[in-house]
Formats: C-alpha cells, sequence, structure tokens
C-alpha cells in the first residue's frame, strides 16, 4: 500500500501533482470538474489505507509546502471556477485533520494560514464555511498543546470580531460560524481572551436583540 503512494503517475503523490496541474490548464471548467474528482480520490486513498509509516506519509504530502494541499487551495484562490474544489479540500482537511489529531501540530501554522487567506478572499459562504469550520477544529485539536501560544488567539479574535461589524455584508450562515469562532477562542485559550470577554458578551448579546 505505501508504494502507492509515492508513485509520481499515481496513488496520493499522483492525485496531488494533477491537482496543481489541472491550475495550469486553460479550460478552467473543465479543470475544476477534474479537480473535484482528484480530490475526492485523494480523500478515498487516504480513508482506505492503515499503518502508523502510511499515515507519516499522507500527512507529508497532503502538507507539502510544494505539491500538497494547502499551495492548491492558495493558488486556486484566483480561478473562480475552482471555488468548488476548494470547498471540497477544506473539507477533507477538517476531516484529515479530526484523524490525525496532535500530528497536525508541526502545520498548523499553515493551515490557520490558508485558512484565514481563503476566508479573506473567498467572501463566498462556500468557501467561507468550510475554512471557518477547518479553523475551529484546528484550534480545538491544538487546545492545552504548545503549539496553542503560536497561533496569536488575540489576532484571529481582532480578525474576525471586525466581520461581525460589518454582518450586512457577510452571509448569515457564515456569520454562524464567525461566533462559533470566538466562543472557541475563549475556550481554548482563555488567559489570552479576557481582555476580549467584554467585547465577546457584547457582540453575542447584540445577536440576541436582533434575533
Amino acid at each position: 500500500m505505501a508504494s502507492s503512494l509515492v508513485v509520481p503517475g499515481g496513488g496520493l503523490q499522483g492525485f496531488l501533482l494533477q491537482l496543481h496541474d489541472a491550475l495550469r490548464s486553460s479550460d478552467t471548467s473543465s479543470a475544476a470538474l477534474q479537480g473535484c474528482s482528484l480530490i475526492r480520490s485523494l480523500a478515498e486513498s487516504c480513508v482506505t489505507s492503515s499503518g502508523d509509516d502510511i499515515l507519516a506519509l499522507q500527512i507529508s504530502l497532503v502538507f507539502s509546502k510544494e505539491n500538497g494541499l494547502l499551495p492548491f487551495i492558495y493558488k486556486s484562490l484566483s480561478v473562480e471556477d475552482f471555488r468548488e474544489c476548494r470547498e471540497e479540500a477544506l473539507k477533507f482537511i477538517l476531516a484529515f485533520v479530526e484523524k490525525i489529531g496532535p500530528k497536525i501540530q508541526p502545520y498548523a501554522q499553515d493551515v490557520k494560514r490558508i485558512c484565514v487567506t481563503a476566508y479573506t478572499k473567498d467572501r463566498s459562504a462556500k468557501c467561507g464555511i468550510p475554512a471557518l469550520e477547518l479553523l475551529i477544529k484546528l484550534l480545538q485539536k491544538l487546545q492545552s498543546s504548545y503549539a496553542m501560544v503560536d497561533m496569536k488567539v488575540g489576532e484571529i479574535f481582532n480578525k474576525f470580531y471586525g466581520e461581525i461589524a460589518i454582518k450586512s455584508k457577510v452571509p448569515d450562515t457564515v456569520l454562524e460560524r464567525i461566533y462559533e469562532l470566538l466562543g472557541v477562542l475563549g475556550e481554548v485559550q482563555p488567559s489570552e481572551m479576557i481582555d476580549n470577554s467584554e467585547k465577546l458578551f457584547r457582540a453575542y448579546l447584540l445577536e440576541l436583540k436582533v434575533q
């Protein structure tokens, strides 16, 4: 099973290489459909394989800085036709983070960065919701770990608290995830959120009044 992961023309590595190649196609509509199919095949490859050595290889390939899913998502942000691919990729990474648990720590900063970037550059609910859900899952998995210190929870709070101020421009379904994220920030790093607790309380109170 392990060998199928490293053959350039097939397996997990092959799917990732083909995915990046799809971004270079002039026929973006067809390439995007192919991309979604590749992500589903990639996900199946990760689900059906087992063993610690294979999992370690999967992690290194999925989070590779060159041909992994995170740089694919970043590059795809300039191609509107790839929106559904971004959604599929973010959803897969969420499931993969759930599977690997604390093994995500070395890649936590990269995952956080792509979540914030994807949310900021693609304002659609289709991309925003899975980006926020992935960020929430990441924070929960990092709770009480050394990696949480580097997550700069205060900066994440300020970024998304600011979104509430312009909530008329934010889809309701996305806004729900933002409120959830702000609550999770308080759970995973309460000491850093003390200064923001009053802001968070006011935000929730205002939302209750609106409802």
